[in-house]
């Protein structure tokens, strides 16, 4: 177990600009907000949530100051929860917390007339109507927390803003309608309320399986295989003012087969037996929150063959009683299914990966990201693949432009003379399908699910049965090109509920520095991928590497919970991977006459394309062995064509060329030398 250096010993901390964020505020973006509803029990525990950030950025909300609030009542409008235009009576909340809607439910009344219908006014509109925090609910179903960005309309906020998920508002909406005033409370805090002796579980510092979904068929094919073993354990804080003894955290994992009763499967115990520090003046200010994980293999098999759900519950305990208990109970599940593999929350009424939030990153939209899945079973296919899309509007579902792209590449860690070492590399890769998807209007829509069940080979000599090798990684990519309007930049859907990271840090720990799980990476930058694309990549997205190689000076809130919403149903058909031609229907459209030379390259290579009739438009694109795009180019009215690629600034490693000319698609691998 290790322990994390507590905030409060560096001093106070500000932000350039501003003089109203003190330790506590640090601490708030160093661990996340704290929210808890004390009463009713129907409903009482630790609820997570996304503060509103503070500082002097655009989205950053730079008069709010955090203070401890404690048991305080709630309050929540009968016929309009957004209060968003509507101005209240001096006074009318005073000494309560205004929980409120994010956008407009329901779509009536005065709450929703005018333009100006945004989180400044309404912290505005609650904070003048006396007040203490804000609680916002996400509205869209499914809907997880994120932080509210500032807007202009909240000049001045300083009280605390915070985000919740949408049914986390439901539950404590339906209760509040149904209680008599005063019944529900919460507690809102930067770190502890004030007692002595309070331990909790640090928001979304749970330890989680490798997948939210897999197929019963893969476990029972391979049940000791590392990615499909169970690690429990979980980031735990003591709140308290005096330190705590005998700190204590057990896991019970259950599960039930569909149709079943639950069965106790596995439980866990971990006891840290010295002193774990408290937060007063009077205990030194270090090791306020552990990393509650074993230090040798405590790792076991899921013991499960059939489809059903797990259930595994953490419970926090000492040698003192707590004074506050809300936190100190955690209950995560995961499912066996017939095909499906998810690492991000599926929606299995309605067959689709769910996404809270939608990310890009680089100065430029364009953007390729993915999901690595482990394969257990042999004889697997891959029968369909689903993604969500936002063209970052809202509303009314508006059509998808232009076309994306999905690669599939086989990744064999220590393979072309690489090291085996748990870290993605140049050439560890292959990519064995390269299937491009243009938007379908009317059925491909922003926010919505894109189904893929059609896949080529990467020279698109026809369509192919992808198949799965057992005890392989595959990492399944997206690659969304720039925007093709001012109005239609594309932004990948992620999870953003579910946070991968204390799994990853529990196997970094539990084994020497090697990460074993693999999470989901992103470059963090296209002009870093562009001069070092070969760089290998740990499993850290935005190169959050601090997480684990430094782990007394992250901020916890930066770790981002960005995990791609991308399915696989992965079933027996057979094919043996073999073309198929007859699936198309007509006789293969491949690229043949292509040529890269010289290959290998060192400075300059010459991709060239010969064809039979003018295509309109030959698009090029380099992508590095991890599927990073490195440059792309278009050319319009081409039959016979040249393109230079620049290698002199590339690192040395192995790439891939993509044409597609109109209709017709391949790829060539090569490499470069230095």
């Amino acid at each position: 177990m290790m322990a994390q250096v507590h905030p409060l010993h560096f001093g106070p901390h500000s932000l350039a600009g501003t003089t109203n964020l003190s330790a506590s505020n640090w601490y708030k973006d160093y661990v996340g907000a704290k929210l808890t509803v004390t009463a009713p029990t129907s409903i009482a525990g630790l609820y997570a949530c996304a503060p509103a950030p503070i500082g002097t950025g655009a989205s950053e909300w730079p008069d709010i100051v955090w203070t401890t609030l404690t048991n305080l009542p709630i309050v929540m409008d009968n016929t309009c929860d957004s209060f968003a235009n509507v101005g209240f009576t001096a006074g009318s909340m005073t000494g309560k917390i205004a929980v409120i809607w994010r956008g407009p439910i329901p779509i009536s009344g005065a709450c929703y007339t005018g333009t100006t219908f945004d989180f400044g006014l309404k912290a505005k509109n609650c904070q003048d109507a006396g007040a203490k925090a804000v609680v916002i609910i996400n509205e869209y179903p499914g809907g997880t927390p994120f932080a509210p960005g500032y807007t202009a309309h909240g000049t001045p906020i300083t009280i605390p803003v915070v985000m919740i998920s949408n049914a986390d508002g439901m539950a404590i909406s339906g209760v509040y309608h149904a209680s008599a005033p005063g019944t529900v409370k919460m507690s809102l805090t930067p770190w502890g309320q004030g007692n002595n002796n309070d331990l909790g579980l640090v928001p979304n510092g749970w330890g989680l399986s490798q997948y939210y979904a897999m197929p019963a068929s893969h476990l029972a094919a391979s049940p000791s295989a590392m990615p499909y073993k169970m690690l429990d354990g979980a980031f735990v804080a003591n709140f308290g003012n005096h330190k705590a003894t005998g700190t204590k955290l057990k896991s019970s994992l259950y599960f039930t087969p569909t149709g079943g009763s639950a069965v106790l499967k596995h439980t866990d115990s971990l006891i840290f037996e010295s002193d774990f520090t408290g937060g007063a003046t009077t205990d030194t200010l270090t090791d306020s929150i552990m990393a509650m994980f074993p230090d040798a293999a405590a790792d076991y098999n899921l013991n499960a063959t059939v489809p059903g759900r797990f259930d595994l519950t953490y419970a926090l305990s000492s040698d003192t009683t707590d004074q506050s208990t809300a936190d100190n109970n955690k209950t995560v599940s995961f499912y066996l299914t017939d095909s499906l593999f998810s690492r991000g929350r599926y929606d299995f009424a309605n067959n689709r990966p769910l996404s809270n939030s939608y990310e890009a990153y680089s100065s430029a939209a364009e953007i390729t990201w993915g999901t690595f899945y482990y394969i257990g079973k042999d004889n697997s296919y891959v029968n369909k693949v689903q993604f969500n899309v936002s063209n970052g509007r809202t509303g009314t579902a508006h059509n998808l432009l232009g076309t994306c792209d999905l690669y599939i590449f086989k990744w064999t860690d220590g393979s072309n003379g690489q090291t085996f070492d748990s870290l993605l590399q140049d050439g560890e890769m292959e990519l064995v399908s390269w299937t491009p998807h243009p938007f379908v209007a009317g059925t491909d829509t922003s926010l919505g699910t894109i189904n893929m069940s059609t896949f080529y080979d990467p020279l698109d000599t026809g369509v192919i049965k992808v198949k799965l090798d057992s005890g392989s990684w595959y990492y399944f990519a997206v690659h969304l090109p720039d925007a093709v309007s001012a109005t239609d930049t594309l932004f990948l859907g992620i999870d953003g509920a579910n946070n991968p990271f204390p799994r990853i840090f529990g196997r970094w720990w539990e084994n020497g520095g090697r990460y074993l799980d693999y999470a989901d990476f992103v470059g963090s930058n296209a002009d870093a991928l562009t001069s070092n694309p070969a760089q290998a990549e740990p499993p850290l997205p935005f190169a959050q590497t601090a997480f684990v190689n430094n782990l007394d000076s992250f901020a916890w809130t930066q770790v981002a919970i960005m995990i791609p919403s991308i399915a696989v149903v992965a079933g027996n058909t057979t094919g043996g991977g073999t073309v198929d031609h007859s699936a198309v229907g007509q006789a293969p459209k491949s690229l043949l006459n292509v040529t890269v030379s010289p290959n290998p390259a060192k400075d300059v290579m010459n991709v060239t394309v010969g064809l039979e009739q003018t295509a309109s438009k030959v698009t090029y694109r380099v992508i590095d062995g991890m599927g990073r795009t490195i440059c792309t180019e278009t050319h319009n009215n081409v039959i016979n064509d040249t393109y230079v690629v620049n290698t002199s600034k590339m690192a040395a490693g192995n790439y891939f060329v993509l044409i597609s000319a109109d209709d017709r698609r391949t790829s060539k691998k090569f490499t470069v030398v230095k």
